[in-house]
């Protein structure tokens, strides 16, 4: 359970901030869903991120409806950087106030991921000179964990 300490809210800014992420589900699921580029819809104090996605028609929905998938935001301007992953369900209840019902007719679903583990990394390289640059490069050569890890399971 989160609380209002926890280092999730940071990453609740910065996802809502940036809002496009790069979605892939796990490669043994059975939705064989696509990696895709998604639009975050809500971003949840207690993990959960809510976005809709494309599935390929040939496949049912109702073999599986959980299943593990990776977000992944970039925003270049400011250098930010986050990996989240964790369980993702589909979501198939039309009164959640995100669900259209054009988007059952359509190639769309909702989807709820829960973030498990996150990587968050910021790198402001515009306004570095080019000694900074060098210098940080061989630093992240020599000590290559410089990004916050965070585990919420």
């Amino acid at each position: 359970m989160f609380t209002e300490d926890t280092p999730f809210l940071l990453l609740k800014q910065k996802m809502e901030t940036i809002r496009v992420a790069r979605f892939s589900a796990e490669i043994n699921s059975l939705l064989q869903l696509p990696n895709n580029i998604v639009t975050i819809l809500d971003v949840e104090d207690k993990g959960f991120v809510w976005f809709y996605t494309y599935y390929k028609k040939g496949f049912l929905l109702d073999n599986e409806n959980t299943f593990y998938a990776y977000l992944d935001f970039h925003q270049r301007d400011s250098g930010t950087r986050i990996q989240a992953r964790g369980i993702a369900e589909i979501v198939k209840e039309k009164d959640k106030n995100l669900v259209q019902d054009t988007v059952f007719d359509n190639d769309l679903v909702l989807i709820k991921l829960k973030v498990m583990h996150a990587e968050y990394m910021e790198e402001n390289a515009s306004t570095a000179s080019w000694k900074e640059k060098i210098w940080k490069n061989i630093y992240h050569f020599v000590f290559p964990n410089h990004e916050k890890i965070y585990d919420f399971s």
